[in-house]
């Protein structure tokens, strides 16, 4: 890699750094007004595919306290039926670990030293995958619940429980690498031979604009 790549590289990486944090706080202070209704469209698509499992599974948030604008003592119950009605509850700070990619993605995807309208393109994809992801993460763990409730002991149910509490941060970066890969490391374009009339010096520039000696680009294949 040239010289200049490099420069303008480290200056990428720079921005990207200088961008993210302001933003990823600006989002945090954001979180809590947009989380709850998107918490609550979470569970509805989650609680109507949980319908069609047995034994019968549903999903609700509930505020500790019986206080509804207190946002940070949110909870999220898990009710399924066995011999009697049994629930598992999530304490606040296991919701703010998956849901908090809800700040954390956009951040990712706003400081990407990308042109904008790529950016708006790539936050909206990545924002429809994070809320099939989020309903897919509820639907995985109610499931869990179930599976831990019959056998305590089950390995692979307790892996995935710890796994899925743990997705929250994990799953944005690695969307975002995915859906922004592409823009940040295009692959290069080949470059078209040009037919040449005449003679041309070995040591011009090429006319196909590759910006290298006629000799070492299009003049090979002339030679």
């Amino acid at each position: 890699m040239s010289s200049k790549a490099m420069s303008l590289k480290s200056r990428e990486v720079a921005w990207f750094g200088l961008v993210f944090l302001p933003l990823f706080l600006a989002l945090v202070l954001l979180y809590p007004i947009v989380s709850p209704p998107y918490q609550d469209a979470v569970m509805l698509v989650a609680n109507g595919a949980l319908h069609h499992f047995s034994p019968y599974t549903h999903v609700e948030v509930e505020t500790l306290g019986g206080e509804r604008s207190s946002y940070f003592r949110r909870t999220i119950t898990f009710y399924f039926e066995r011999d009697q009605e049994w629930q598992v509850d999530w304490n606040p700070l296991q919701i703010h670990l998956i849901f908090l990619s809800l700040a954390l993605l956009p951040a990712l995807i706003g400081a990407t030293p990308i042109p904008l309208r790529k950016r708006f393109r790539i936050l909206g994809l990545g924002l429809g995958l994070l809320f099939v992801a989020h309903v897919i993460t509820v639907i995985a763990l109610s499931r869990c619940y179930v599976c831990l409730y019959d056998s305590p002991d089950s390995f692979s149910c307790t892996l995935l429980r710890r796994f899925l509490n743990m997705s929250g941060q994990l799953f944005p970066v690695i969307l975002w690498g995915f859906l922004a890969w592409p823009h940040l490391f295009p692959r290069p374009r080949p470059v078209a031979r040009v037919r040449v009339e005449g003679k041309l010096s070995r040591n011009a520039p090429c006319p196909c604009g590759s910006g290298r000696k006629y000799k070492r680009c299009c003049g090979r294949a002339h030679a």
